[in-house]
């Protein structure tokens, strides 16, 4: 391995007059630009470099519609000068890395294709402003996504602590091929595009080992197939291979969504942390047969507005109707929840000690106008002394002080309510 520095005269990046003692990189070399080098131009792509340093660097790199290629084995960094300039044609050039790499941009954005189930350290923030793969583990710092080009992201993973940031600089079409791991923030005053409900179900998922976290902070607009009513349907299918995972939706603004739907297998535990009102056109939340019970937990104190919340725990499989494993929804935030119509099926009274639960925690306000419980059980299960807990139902309206408990009715719609003031 041997070192190259651009002379002062620069050029292309294959010609010997470029480099100071006139002789051209070759596989495994280094490259280092400084603040006399000149500017550096690829019409073809490069060889396969180990490290490419351009601290100091004040002139232009101009990438046209090649690769900066990284693919030797040792220790593989690229440092970004914060005085150069980066040029590209979109959807060729690119620093293209297929190794373990350590990335400092020094706030520059680039693009970027990284392949091969790699670890890409950060030094700083990486702003990235196309990708057509991003196959790896980002760790170090945030990653933040401002191109328009859709990219399958379900290869991304983020470690725990950083963040990746869907911030597109116009409007962008996503595709539908999944998300990051991790943890994925979708903030941008742009309209977003999306051709099929947004899934949390990369397709590199690996079982009881994933945690998975969607932020919805602000997005201007959502239209597209995978949209009701500019509305955008998010669907966690957390079946197969994703059993004893965690994952989170988190709603930091005043969003809409049109459908969110858990269907879980057991043991999944979803949570929607809400710090403002997430409006629901619908919740659906359904069980597979299991052991034990998946809930669609609640939490934070935004709560939510549901038109249709619908908690399905039958599955027929082979002509048979299967109840081993119940869905819930627990409230357990101290928001206020309003509810159209509640609807709660799959439970009999044979397998009481298996209802779904509807709970909350308080203090908290839970309005329900229409419902349908067959066997289910409403309680709070908090049980917090004197505050005040709050449930209309049907124009009936619960004060609870002390703690209060249902009985189960011989047949449909839910039963006679015990008031416990």
């Amino acid at each position: 391995m041997a070192i190259k520095t651009v002379s002062a005269a620069g050029g292309n990046f294959n010609a010997t007059g470029t480099w100071v003692g006139a002789v051209a990189p070759v596989a495994g070399d280094g490259i280092v630009a400084n603040a006399t080098s000149g500017n550096l131009t690829l019409s073809a792509d490069t060889v396969s470099l180990i490290s490419a340093d351009f601290t100091g660097y004040t002139g232009t790199l101009a990438l046209s519609t090649r690769e900066f290629t990284f693919n030797t084995a040792g220790t593989v960094f690229l440092t970004i000068g914060s005085g150069m300039t980066i040029t590209f044609t979109t959807g060729n050039g690119r620093f293209r890395i297929q190794r373990a790499i350590t990335i400092t941009s020094n706030g520059k954005a680039l693009p970027v294709s990284i392949t091969g189930s790699l670890t890409t350290t950060l030094v700083g923030d990486l702003t990235i402003n196309y990708s057509n793969n991003l196959n790896t583990t980002i760790t170090g710092a945030d990653a933040i996504f401002t191109s328009t080009t859709s990219v399958d992201l379900s290869s991304l993973i983020m470690a725990s602590g950083f963040k990746f940031y869907i911030r597109p600089s116009a409007t962008m079409a996503l595709s539908s091929t999944g998300l990051p791991r991790g943890y994925t923030v979708f903030d941008t005053t742009q309209s977003i595009t999306i051709t099929d409900p947004i899934q949390l179900q990369p397709g590199t998922a690996v079982a009881n080992t994933d945690v998975q976290t969607i932020e919805f902070g602000k997005t201007a607009s959502w239209s597209g197939a995978g949209t009701t009513n500019s509305r955008p349907n998010l669907m966690y299918n957390l079946t197969g291979a994703w059993s004893g995972s965690t994952f989170s939706l988190v709603s930091t603004a005043n969003n809409n969504i049109y459908e969110l739907m858990s269907y879980m297998s057991a043991g999944i535990s979803v949570n929607l942390n809400l710090t403002k009102k997430l409006n629901l056109n619908g919740l659906i939340v359904l069980s597979v047969p299991g052991t034990s019970k998946a809930t669609l937990n609640v939490v934070g104190s935004g709560g939510f507005s549901a038109s249709n919340v619908f908690i399905d725990n039958t599955r027929i499989v082979n002509g048979t109707s299967f109840n081993t494993n119940t869905s819930a929804l627990k409230l357990s935030s101290d928001g206020t929840y309003s509810i159209t119509n509640l609807l709660v099926s799959g439970l009999t009274a044979g397998n009481i000690g298996l209802l779904s639960s509807f709970t909350a925690s308080v203090p908290a306000t839970v309005s329900i106008t229409n419902g349908g419980y067959f066997y289910a059980q409403i309680t709070d299960i908090n049980n917090v002394g004197t505050t005040q807990y709050a449930l209309t139902q049907n124009g009936n309206t619960l004060t609870r002080t002390t703690g209060f408990t249902n009985s189960v009715s011989g047949g449909g719609g839910g039963g006679a309510f015990t008031f416990v003031n």
